[in-house]
């Protein structure tokens, strides 16, 4: 993807999310509490993603997108790289096996337990 497509993609979702925080002005203007705001418009919004697709917002990450734009205003809406693009996120097989290690010394094998019948229940296990 080049950067024209790839900015303007960007613009596109800030759009998206501006749109979304207007309406949680107005409903502010109308002196209902931000919370109450929030929770109106994440559950009755679902802007279209890139695809077209409908794809709902949490309340929580239209909170977020709501003070962003308060401190940082429309540039604030446009969205950020992962910070840890290109860093695998895969364990490597030294990793696996320690945590395997790890987790063989808390519990070092399942156990098969039964128990006996009768008023003098007891277990009786084998690894």
């Amino acid at each position: 993807m080049n950067s024209k497509s790839s900015s303007a993609g960007a613009e596109a979702v800030a759009l998206a999310r501006f749109s979304l925080i207007s309406k949680v002005q107005e409903l502010l203007a109308q002196s209902v509490p931000l919370k109450v705001a929030l929770e109106t418009v994440a559950s009755s919004s679902a802007p279209a993603d890139p695809q077209g697709s409908p794809h709902p917002v949490a309340r929580r990450t239209l909170e977020d997108w709501w003070y962003a734009y308060g401190r940082g205003g429309f540039a604030a809406l446009h969205p950020k790289g992962r910070s840890d693009r290109g860093v695998s996120r895969k364990l490597t097989p030294e990793q696996e096996r320690l945590i395997v290690a790890q987790v063989r010394r808390i519990r070092p094998f399942p156990s098969k337990c039964s128990t006996g019948s009768g008023s003098n229940r007891t277990r009786s296990c084998r690894p």
